[in-house]
This record gives structure tokens, C-alpha cells and sequence, in this order.
């Protein structure tokens, strides 16, 4: 204090003053033995006595009228003009010795009446040197007694940023069923009151003190924005403050990922909310942002409905726009590209549904080179989408991935590969591989290619190498290098021997070349 004092002495004086005068205000007295004791390197000290004040005002304006003066003020004054020094307080500067202002400067709060009321209320907040250090790396500056009590609530639950959400936040990730830490931190500390009234003010949740309907309110207040609903009946939320909680949602979703779907996995079994979405009708589930089930309804439903031979193309392209970007768009991504590749599959299926009716081999083989490769390309992304859908463990989309599963071996095996390989076998033995003219040989690769290059040459080999990777292959080189790509076609020895390919119809090699 001493130190602080004669610091604040020691400080330049501003523009046309010729001393400085503090007036150290302790209305309950509690520093008065210090004051009388005290002396200062550039100032006098002065004691403010009741019966004393004409003598007080000649010392200050006369007799050391040239010196740093401390006026240390025991007193308090109900009205400002009981003051007969008020005009010496309103242009002296103010220091305040007692333990809340002391506490304030440390922490950096500003001294505002109410700051002080608040802070009292919860005096064993600030007997903890650990809780005083945390609350002050919390926040640079408190200006109000509500920022003051967020921090202090940020303090108990272990909060590392400041905010009201921050602290939700953390009393949500509790394990739900256990005592909750952070409430009870509360409780031993401040009492919990103060942030069920921050729950209501901020998400309008005003029921009872339980934290599994408070997680419930806030996630369904949460998917209200943005659906056009006005409720989801029989579940707590509250449409006035969709936005706020959307918003904590978001932030959430940023922060913790894994652990936000973990507990709406749980609110979804907890609350029935799986069969609350599905007696909303399909535009509204598909802006559903919230809860992962709105995803496994609708993938459920397409999946189910390739599997029965009746999606609507123009439904499932819908759903895959509006489930792109959607929250756990990440989590459910395999799904959503086994449907694009089911959706290719079914469109490219009814664009040939007449069959395949070439009558020349090199007319079959040009037909594939430009177009018909695409089923293959369409069946291996489903197999590979698939695959990584089974292992995420959804049980409830592994029945109706697995239906849609074989629905597509039949199209693809019976309708395009078994009419495919019959033309192809026919037009081979009808007219021979001396009608593919103008169709580059796989044994002359080395003359045409390699032998005339003027740079080193790298030739990849690779046994079994699908048409439709090659071209995929090209379309990834194009889009990702600067510099040309061309994949063509090769005719090898194999495909006058049988007719059969690997994983899709005699076709051509791929010759495949990046510049």
C-alpha cells in the first residue's frame, strides 16, 4: 500500500496542475491505525476529523498549499453537500485501501457498487489464491458485476475462455446419472441459482434443476432455428431462443465434435427423439442441423428404397444438396457417397435399360472407352462407400445399406455386365479383332511409345489395372497438377483369347500418359 502510494506521487502531474492531492477513502475505518503511522517520500499524510474541517481546509490551502498532500477519510456523508470538502474531492484523485478495492485493482474489476454487492455474496469465492489467480487470466478487465459473476462461475466449473456458454458447455459434458462437479462447485461456493438464471435468460429453459432436460432444451431449442417448425411435440425447447442456442450449438460443434454427437446420441435415446423426427414431414427433416438421427431417417429411407427398386432420382439429388454441408455431413459421409453411387448407378441403369445393341466391335469399343466404363467406375465407389459405412457400426442403416447392397450386385452383374460380356463375345467371334481399326495394340506399346521419346520415359505397370481407375485417375491428375493429362486405350492379346475383363467387360487396356 505504502509502495503504491508513493508510486502514484512519484507520477508525472498532468498539464497545469502544480501538486497532486489523493483522497484515500475508507468509510468503515478500517486502516485508520495504518493512516496515522503512515509517511509518505513527497507527500503529507492528513487525517479528515469531523469536528475539524475548517482547520483541514486552511491546511490544505494555505498551510502546505505548495505540498503533495493525502487526505486519508474515515467518514461517510449521506448527501454529497455534507461534504465541506467536496470540491476538494471532485478535483483530488481517489485511492481506496480496503480489502474489496485492493481485491478489485488486483483483478482488474472495475469498483462499481453493484461489483461490490456481488462480490461480498460470494466472499469464500476469493479466499482461494488459485481462484483469484484463474478468475484474472479468465478475462483482462470485469467492467460489471454480471461479467464478474460469469467469470466466477467460469472459475468453478473450469472454464480455460470466458463466456456463459463456455461454462454450459462444461456442466453439459458431465457424465449424465453422476453428481455433477461443476454444479456442485457451485453449490459449496455461490449456490447454483445464479446459473439457472443465466439458462433462462440466455436459452429460456425455466424448468426444473436437472441437467439432462437442460441438455435436452437447448439442443431441441437449437434445431428449431432454421426448420420452420414450431415446435417438436413433447419435447422442452423454446422457439424464442432458437438462434442463441443454435449458436452455442455451432460453437460446440467447432470445440468438441466427437463429444457433442456422443450426447446428442444420448438425448436421442433419453428423450424419444427419433420418433419425434420421423412424424415431421421430409423438407423439414432435411434442414434438420442438430440431431444425427434426422440422417439416419432419410438415409434409411433411400437406401430402403433403391433396395425395392423405387428411388426417385430427383428425391435422392434433394437430399444430397440439402445433407451436404448439414452438421454431421462428416460423420454419415460414407453413406451419403454410397447413395450418389447407387443414384449413378440407377440413372446410368435407366438410360440402358433397352439394352446394348452395337453391331460393330469397333462401335462397342468406342461406346465404352467414351461412356459405358462409368458403371464401373459408379459399382466400385459403391463397394468401397459401402465398405466404410459397415465399419461405422450403425446398426440401425446396416440392414437397409446390406438390401440396397445386393440390389446393386443384381443391376450391375445381371443387367450390365451379363448383357455386355454376351454382346462383346458375339461381335468378337462374329468379326474378329481385325475390325478394332485404328485401335492402338498393346504389343507395339514400346515402338509407339517409348523408342520415338526425345526425354526419359517412366512406364508404370500394373497387373489388372481397371479402365475406370485409369480414367478416374486422369480426372484427379487434371484437376490437382498443372500440365496435360490423356488416358487412351490399348487392345491386348487377352482380349482375343476370352471374353471376359476384370471386373467389367473385354474392353480396352488403359494406356494412360501425364505430361
Amino acid at each position: 500500500m505504502k509502495d503504491t502510494l508513493n508510486a502514484r506521487f512519484r507520477a508525472p502531474l498532468k498539464e497545469h496542475y502544480r501538486r497532486r492531492i489523493i483522497v484515500w477513502k475508507d468509510e468503515e475505518g478500517e486502516f485508520a491505525d495504518a493512516a496515522a503511522e503512515l509517511e509518505l517520500e513527497n507527500a503529507r499524510v492528513l487525517v479528515m476529523q469531523k469536528d475539524h474541517m475548517f482547520e483541514l481546509r486552511r491546511q490544505i490551502e494555505v498551510d502546505y498549499a505548495q505540498e503533495n498532500l493525502l487526505i486519508y477519510c474515515p467518514l461517510s456523508f449521506s448527501k454529497p453537500q455534507d461534504n465541506w470538502l467536496l470540491d476538494v474531492f471532485l478535483y483530488s484523485e481517489e485511492f481506496r485501501a480496503d480489502y474489496w478495492s485492493l481485491l478489485f485493482q488486483e483483478l482488474n474489476i472495475a469498483d462499481a457498487p453493484d461489483a461490490r454487492v456481488y462480490a461480498r455474496s460470494v466472499a469464500d469465492f476469493f479466499g482461494s489464491k488459485e481462484r483469484r489467480e484463474k478468475l484474472r487470466a479468465l478475462r483482462e478487465r470485469y467492467a460489471s458485476a454480471a461479467e464478474l459473476e460469469i467469470g466466477v462461475l467460469g472459475v468453478l466449473c473450469g472454464a480455460r475462455e470466458y463466456g456463459f456458454g463456455e461454462i454450459v458447455r462444461r456442466v453439459l459434458c458431465c457424465d449424465p446419472g453422476e453428481e455433477n462437479p461443476c454444479l456442485s462447485a457451485m453449490a459449496k461456493t455461490c449456490g447454483e441459482d445464479a446459473f439457472w438464471r443465466l439458462c433462462e435468460k440466455s436459452f429460456g429453459y425455466a424448468g426444473a434443476h436437472d441437467c439432462d432436460r437442460l441438455t435436452c432444451h437447448i439442443l431441441t431449442t437449437a434445431a428449431l432455428d432454421g426448420t420452420q417448425t414450431a415446435e417438436l411435440s413433447g419435447l422442452p425447447c423454446d422457439a424464442a431462443h432458437a438462434t442463441q442456442a443454435y449458436g452455442f450449438f455451432e460453437n460446440w460443434l467447432r470445440r468438441d465434435r466427437e463429444g457433442l454427437i456422443g450426447i446428442c446420441y444420448w438425448v436421442e435415446e433419453r428423450f424419444g427423439v427419433e420418433d419425434c423426427l420421423r412424424r415431421m414431414d421430409r423438407e423439414a427433416l432435411m434442414r434438420m442441423r442438430v440431431f444425427p438421427a434426422a440422417d439416419t431417417i432419410l438415409l434409411d429411407a433411400a437406401l430402403n428404397s433403391f433396395a425395392q427398386g423405387r428411388l426417385n432420382l430427383d428425391d435422392a439429388e434433394e437430399l444430397l444438396r440439402a445433407r451436404r454441408d448439414q452438421a454431421w455431413s462428416e460423420e454419415y459421409a460414407a453413406y451419403y457417397r454410397a447413395l450418389r453411387a447407387l443414384t449413378d448407378m440407377q440413372r446410368f441403369h435407366m438410360a440402358h435399360r433397352g439394352g446394348y445393341h452395337a453391331t460393330a466391335l469397333k462401335e462397342l469399343w468406342t461406346a465404352y472407352a467414351d461412356e459405358m466404363y462409368r458403371m464401373d467406375q459408379y459399382y466400385r465407389e459403391f463397394c468401397v462407400a459401402c465398405d466404410q459405412a459397415l465399419e461405422l457400426m450403425q446398426m440401425v442403416l446396416e440392414d437397409s445399406l446390406k438390401a440396397a447392397a445386393e440390389t446393386a450386385d443384381r443391376m450391375y452383374k445381371n443387367s450390365y455386365l451379363g448383357e455386355l460380356n454376351a454382346l462383346w463375345t458375339r461381335l468378337v467371334s462374329e468379326q474378329g479383332l481385325d475390325a478394332l481399326t485404328g485401335v492402338a495394340r498393346q504389343a507395339d506399346f514400346y515402338r509407339d511409345r517409348v523408342a520415338p521419346a526425345e526425354n526419359r520415359v517412366y512406364v508404370i505397370i500394373s497387373d489388372g489395372l481397371r479402365y475406370e481407375v485409369a480414367k478416374t485417375l486422369e480426372e484427379r491428375l487434371s484437376g490437382s497438377l498443372r500440365g496435360n493429362t490423356s488416358c487412351g486405350t490399348m487392345a491386348g492379346r487377352a482380349a482375343g483369347d476370352h471374353a471376359r475383363g476384370h471386373g467389367g467387360a473385354a474392353a480396352p487396356r488403359a494406356a494412360h500418359n501425364g505430361g
